[in-house]
Formats: C-alpha cells, sequence, structure tokens
C-alpha cells in the first residue's frame, strides 16, 4: 500500500502524486457506489496494481475544506493583490483572509506588480497587514520577491486566490 494526494481527477480516474510519482488511480467499488466525494489534496492510500497504475483503498480524514475552489487538506492560502492594472480590492483581500482564518488556514499575502509602483505605494499596502499576516512583494515581470514567495510554498499545499 501506498499513501500519496490527490492531485487531479478527470473522468472517473484520480491522479494520486507520491514522493516524485504520480499514480492513475481508479477507485474501489464501494466508494463508487457510495458517491464519496474526491477532492484535490485528499490524502488516500492506494493499492499499486502496474506500473503508474492503482486503485484507491481509502481516504484519511480531512484537516481542512474548501468550498471554492474544492480542494481538501489546503495548509496555506497565498492572496496574490496587484498593487495597480487593477488598483487592490482591499474587501475582497479582506475576506479572503477571513475565509482562510475560519477554514483555519494561514494566510499569506502577496502584492504583485511592484515594478508599476513606487517603493513607497508597495510600502504603504504592506505596512496594513504585515503585522498580522506574513507579505511578499513581486514583480514577475522582474523577478523581485520570486525566491521569497517560492521558499514560503516550499512543502505545504497551497492555493493562490485573488481577483484573477
Amino acid at each position: 500500500m501506498v499513501e500519496g494526494i490527490i492531485v487531479r481527477g478527470y473522468s472517473g480516474f484520480y491522479y494520486v502524486q507520491n514522493g516524485g510519482r504520480e499514480w492513475e488511480c481508479s477507485l474501489r467499488g464501494r466508494y463508487r457506489i457510495k458517491s464519496q466525494d474526491f477532492l484535490v489534496g485528499d490524502r488516500v492510500v492506494i493499492q499499486p496494481l502496474c506500473e503508474g497504475r492503482g486503485v484507491i483503498e481509502r481516504v484519511l480524514p480531512r484537516k481542512t475544506r474548501l468550498q471554492r475552489p474544492p480542494i481538501a487538506n489546503v495548509e496555506q492560502v497565498v492572496v496574490v493583490m496587484a498593487l495597480t492594472s487593477p488598483e487592490p480590492d482591499l474587501i475582497l483581500l479582506d475576506r479572503l483572509l477571513v475565509l482562510a482564518g475560519v477554514e483555519g488556514i494561514k494566510p499569506v499575502i502577496c502584492l504583485n506588480k511592484v515594478d508599476l509602483v513606487s517603493r513607497e505605494v508597495a510600502e504603504s499596502y504592506s505596512a496594513i497587514y504585515r503585522n498580522i499576516y506574513p507579505v511578499v512583494i513581486t514583480s514577475v515581470k522582474e523577478g523581485t520577491g520570486i525566491q521569497s514567495l517560492k521558499e514560503i510554498l516550499q512543502g505545504t499545499l497551497s492555493v493562490l486566490a485573488g481577483p484573477s
């Protein structure tokens, strides 16, 4: 038996990752009959059948569950908000932070497009939240803050959320 995490599901097949391997799995009959919902992020135990294929034997208990997007066992929500184009929607940001907190999921704020605003503007938005939440300031275009974001994501089951 092998324990892994469901990373995607298509047409009755679920793809389960374990370390560096991925298994294409079908459901054991009792799960098909129950019509249990399986979510990305569910931790499962599979029985390998042949190279890269297996059957899901059981689902381990969920620690967390998000409705939108439907995902289980998330440890961290990274709320991505542009600093401009479009202007930051702080009401949406606050709402997403509260939803993460209610579900017991660690929130992180990623303020992107720092290359399009002054450092003072970026710092003013960061100052609102940094005493409560981790904040990373990034520019995908210039690569600013990307290494810090990678470190925040490393080793955790994270979901990205935001206006787009």
